[in-house]
């Protein structure tokens, strides 16, 4: 008989042993059996009517009439599979604008392999099912979709094509072995999803662009500071399957300059870290912000979350050696990245990995001489990126936290810090060019060399501005 029971102990604890290609079954010669009651292949969606961007669950089912599978099924693979079946799914016109994500078998769901398409993969255990007096074993695969575009997206019907044999001979070495070999091929109806549009109607100028639900968090450090100092803002969200098309280009904070920012987390929790300068010594709070997304579920509309306002306190600048300076930094306004700070996103994991997660801090004259031998020490380690080792260079001379080093103004703080135009300019080059080739691919970047030669030149500079202050 049959064993429909994982086989292996990966599997069992809801790991893929391996993945590797099969060799598709034939589907010329091979018998139509879809109606025969031997097996039914399906598509299942929590919903059909629902808008552009929001997530639905969709299921593929198979379920395998157990007296039938137990008696007459065999293994066509050279890797034994827990369902020796291979299932094949066909693209039809619009699906090009379809993102698809697939929901591995979670630890309370026992998982078991089949084919799919050409690959091996895990597929969960339902309860039996009856139909027509039949008892079928049900194994489900579970994706979630999301259309990019409203109008009417049809997924094709799947094929679930097997080998059965009605006569057997016991062998010594091989077991049991069919004597009359038969192909068969069960198919699936299509599914019909209807996509609507986002209303333009009561849309919020601060919308994010989510459509599902989310909640968000704010917090900031250090809460006290000095004028013309910066201190960094996170804002941590969490909710639905969809917070990867968080966006954020909008955002302004009352009574601050914003710096930059970057991102990292998944579609279902994700940090946007700021760095914001306040405005004048009369700012006292980061005040509540609000963030609007679209709420599918009825009454279908426009909702908002708000922050809790987080008080600070903003001393007066430093002696007046560096008013000036401070004064000028103060008129600074860095609007936030595009295209860069999506490049960037990637680079507070790597910050986080390290234990170089900044607080904003006052100038540190400590900070500011040892940025040089830091950056040396990043990139003599075996596992360098110099993305971060100069990063964490600019940031600590320009005493400033890393998000705002990928503001567009970078080349105007360095020529605030009395870097020379030409070698500011080489070093918002190089800088484009790490974060292009690291977050982006494809960029040309620099060397450790070419860094290095850089970071030299630009301690020279540093030094140099401040013998003359």
């Amino acid at each position: 008989m049959l064993d429909l029971r994982p086989r292996s102990a990966l599997l069992a604890a809801g790991v893929l042993a391996a993945v590797q290609d099969v060799e598709p079954l034939p589907l010329d010669d091979a018998r139509d059996v879809t109606g025969e009651g031997l097996a039914f292949v399906e598509l299942v969606a929590e919903r059909t009517e629902l808008y552009v961007h929001q997530p639905v669950r969709v299921r593929l089912r198979l379920g395998l009439e157990r007296e039938f599978w137990a008696s007459q099924v065999i293994q066509p693979f050279r890797r034994i599979l827990d369902i020796p079946v291979q299932v094949r799914e066909r693209e039809e016109a619009g699906e090009d604008d379809l993102a698809i994500r697939t929901i591995p078998p979670g630890p309370d769901r026992r998982p078991a392999t089949l084919a799919l398409d050409g690959d091996v993969v895990a597929a969960a255990w339902a309860a039996d099912e009856v139909r027509d007096g039949r008892r079928y074993a049900v194994a489900e695969i579970e994706r979630v979709l999301r259309a990019g575009r409203p109008g009417e997206l049809r997924l094709a019907g799947p094929l679930l094509s097997f080998a059965f044999a009605t006569g057997f001979a016991e062998d010594l070495l091989r077991g049991r072995v069919p004597l009359d070999r038969s192909d068969a091929v069960v198919r699936g109806e299509s599914l019909v999803l209807r996509i609507q549009p986002l209303p333009e109607e009561g849309r919020p100028p601060e919308f994010t662009g989510v459509v599902g639900r989310f909640s968000v968090a704010a917090s900031a450090r250090p809460r006290e500071l000095a004028a013309g100092e910066s201190l960094e803002l996170e804002l941590a969200f969490a909710g639905e399957d969809g917070l990867d098309r968080l966006a954020l280009s909008w955002l302004a904070v009352d009574g601050f300059h914003v710096e930059g920012m970057i991102a990292a987390g998944d579609r279902r929790r994700r940090t946007i870290t700021c760095g914001l300068s306040p405005r004048s010594e009369a700012v006292h709070a980061v005040p509540a912000l609000s963030f609007a997304y679209f709420d599918p579920e009825p009454p279908a509309g426009y909702r908002a979350v708000r922050t809790s306002p987080i008080p600070i306190a903003v001393r007066p600048p430093p002696p007046p050696v560096r008013d000036d300076l401070l004064a000028r930094r103060r008129g600074w306004r860095a609007p936030i990245l595009g295209g860069a700070g999506v490049l960037a996103a990637g680079l507070v994991a790597l910050l986080v990995l390290r234990g170089r997660r900044r607080r904003a801090r006052a100038a540190s004259p400590g900070r500011r001489s040892d940025a040089a031998a830091a950056f040396r020490g990043r990139i003599a380690a075996a596992d360098a990126e110099l993305v971060t080792a100069l990063v964490e260079y600019l940031a600590a001379r320009l005493d400033c936290p890393p998000p705002a080093i990928f503001g567009r103004d970078l080349a105007a703080r360095l020529a605030i810090a009395r870097v020379p135009g030409v070698l500011a300019a080489r070093t918002t080059a190089i800088l484009a060019g790490l974060v292009g080739a690291r977050y982006g691919g494809g960029a040309s970047a620099a060397g450790v060399a070419e860094v290095a030669a850089l970071v030299a030149d630009l301690e020279a500079a540093f030094r140099a501005a401040a013998a003359a202050r």
